[in-house]
């Protein structure tokens, strides 16, 4: 540490190329979804109740889409604008 700590600039470069490999190698948009996708999948094999994807709307009588996908979630388009639905007491 003394050596970095009287090396300021060497100890700064060190620290950003190591920043750099592991945002470029480790944290690019396909290993971040993969991780998402993988953590989600894992959740459901621990959580005590299965989730219901669809349930029918009282007021229309016609099945709809609980929630939104997940990929419209993370990455909406500005373009087609999502409404999240309110919270609903299961």
């Amino acid at each position: 540490m003394r050596y970095f700590r009287e090396r300021p600039e060497e100890a700064e470069r060190i620290a950003m190329r190591s920043a750099a490999v592991f945002r470029d190698r480790y944290l690019t948009p396909a290993a971040e979804a993969c991780y998402w996708r993988a953590m989600v999948r894992r959740w459901k094999q621990v959580q005590d109740f299965e989730p219901e994807a669809y349930f029918i709307d009282e007021s229309t009588g016609q099945t709809r889409q609980r929630g939104v996908d997940w990929e419209v979630f993370v990455a909406p388009d500005p373009a087609f604008p999502v409404v999240m639905p309110q919270a609903t007491s299961y």
